[in-house]
Parts: C-alpha cells; sequence; structure tokens
C-alpha cells in the first residue's frame, strides 16, 4: 500500500480563507486548487512575479478541501516539482489523502483530526501541576524509589 506525505495547516491565512469556502463546498471531496499567484496575492495579500518568484520551502500546491459534512481543510499536497499553476493530476496521491481524512474526522475542535487531536493531547502537558507531578515521578523513578514504583502498580 501507498504511503502519501500531506500537511494540515492548523492556523493562518490559508487556514481563515478555507473557513470563507465552508459554503461553496458542499459534498465531501469539492476543493480548490490555486495558483501560486492567487495564494500569493488573494489570499496572503502579497504581490507576485513569476520572473522573480523563489520557491524555497514548497513540496506541493495549496488545496483547501471538504473532508467532512462540517469539517473543510487547508493542505499542502505533494506535487514533486515546485508548479506554479499545478493541475489536480499533479496532485500526488489526493484522492486517497481526500478518503484517508474523510475516516479521520473528530469533532473535539473545529475542523479536527483525529492524529492530530492525539498528538496535541501527548504534548501539552501543563508545567503546572501535572508537568510538576510527572516530574516528580520520574525523578523517582530514575533515582530507583522502589517504594514509590511499588506504589504505582
Amino acid at each position: 500500500m501507498p504511503l502519501y506525505l500531506v500537511g494540515v495547516e492548523k492556523t493562518g491565512e490559508l487556514r481563515a480563507f478555507a473557513d470563507t469556502c465552508a459554503g461553496i463546498f458542499l459534498n465531501v471531496g469539492d476543493y480548490f486548487l490555486p495558483s501560486t499567484r492567487y495564494v500569493l496575492e488573494q489570499i496572503y495579500g502579497r504581490a507576485f512575479n513569476e520572473q522573480t518568484y523563489r520557491n524555497r520551502v514548497n513540496y506541493g500546491a495549496k488545496v483547501i478541501v471538504r473532508v467532512g459534512k462540517d469539517h473543510i481543510l487547508a493542505l499542502d499536497i505533494p506535487t514533486g516539482d515546485y508548479l506554479p499553476f499545478p493541475l489536480p493530476d499533479n496532485l500526488i496521491g489526493f484522492p486517497e489523502v481526500v478518503h484517508a481524512l474523510s475516516r479521520l474526522v473528530s469533532y473535539s475542535h473545529e475542523n479536527a483530526l483525529i492524529p492530530v487531536v492525539l498528538a496535541n493531547a501527548e504534548a501539552s502537558i501543563s508545567n503546572q501541576p501535572s508537568g510538576g507531578l510527572l516530574a516528580q515521578f520520574v525523578e523517582r523513578i530514575l533515582a530507583g524509589d522502589a517504594q514509590f514504583a511499588r506504589e504505582r502498580r
């Protein structure tokens, strides 16, 4: 089974633009594939000059897509080479990516995906008090506090 790479934008101007598409994209799989010019000028509000634009960070194209009844995502889909005017056929694994993401929607946050929600939950242990308790636990385990380890079983 092939493995496809996709970037999901959680914040920023493209994410905000995706929200404005909610009333336009009514069905799962509806999408908008803008050109680099459109993204820079209409979404980011910057000038685009095809002769001087240097792509240094994009590995693909930006796509707005509905993946669920209440979920519209801003994605970065690989295209291989940088393409200023990508076509749907240039998006590597796009149909498979949309299908997979449509099966991972979560309602815990707006436009959330289950793997992202789980990753955020694992990474969000607060410094106080949970982080302090975790630090004490680790210190005792590392120090070989047998009594503490037995209490936790």
